[in-house]
């Protein structure tokens, strides 16, 4: 009888991921081609230049850029997987990484609802996930931390998955937090993170999603060119 109960709760994990992938569509940019296509600087100087998408002003707080349309079209996503690959220059310090449920896109009004995933690069060795309804500088409704080593110079991939109420995150594949918001928001947009880190680099940038349209922004550079590496991974 266990093994039955095993057997049906296998098949249907299995499923729900097939389900997952048969529903959603993927979206895909690296910034090759020098475009940044559908982005938004909402926070900050952004440009997209030799194949990245660079943070190119002076490191100012919560500085972000928007994916504000796949395909000249509008989206919302609640259900999703988030990725982007990363790093900031040597001599420098400061955060880095994801914004997602983010609250509509008004370069008027920068203050907007978000979640965000970042990794510390300032000598405090942890990555953060928090959540700010506000989204004024300095106002979050709740954070989470976890120790991590960071190396400036070095590539770190960075992943949520939000499922439910549910957010996963990683970096460069390790699980590091997992966190239930009940009040989770129910549908936003994505981009990217960066405060107090001039010059940090963002490559490929990779969105799967129900409702999303199958899309590459521009050709995908083979991953290993990034020599992505983990470096020390968590503190002790």
């Amino acid at each position: 009888m266990k093994r039955c109960k095993v057997a049906m709760l296998v098949i249907a994990f299995g499923l729900s991921i097939i389900t997952f992938s048969v529903l959603a569509g993927t979206y895909i940019d690296d910034f090759g081609d020098g475009v940044d296509n559908g982005w938004i600087p909402l926070i900050g100087e952004w440009k997209a230049e030799d194949g990245f998408y660079k943070q190119v002003g002076e490191g100012d707080l919560w500085q972000r850029a928007m994916l504000k349309t796949i395909n000249g079209i509008d989206y919302r996503i609640s259900n999703f997987e988030v990725s982007v690959t990363a790093q900031l220059p040597n001599g420098n310090s400061g955060w880095l990484g994801l914004v997602f449920l983010h609250g509509n896109i008004d370069e008027s009004k920068p203050a907007i609802s978000h979640y965000t995933f970042s990794l510390t690069y300032d000598g405090r060795n942890i990555v953060r996930l928090y959540k700010s309804s506000s989204g004024v500088v300095g106002q979050v409704d709740w954070k989470v931390d976890e120790a991590l080593i960071a190396e400036t110079g070095k590539w770190y991939t960075f992943k949520v998955v939000v499922q439910g109420q549910r957010i996963d995150c990683y970096a460069n594949d390790s699980l590091l937090i997992t966190n239930e918001d009940e009040e989770i928001s129910e549908a936003g947009k994505v981009g990217i993170f960066a405060t107090k880190a001039p010059g940090a680099i963002f490559s490929e940038f990779r969105l799967i999603a129900a409702d999303i349209p199958d899309s590459i922004a521009s050709p995908v550079r083979p991953f290993d060119k990034l020599a992505i590496t983990w470096g020390k991974a968590k503190a002790d």
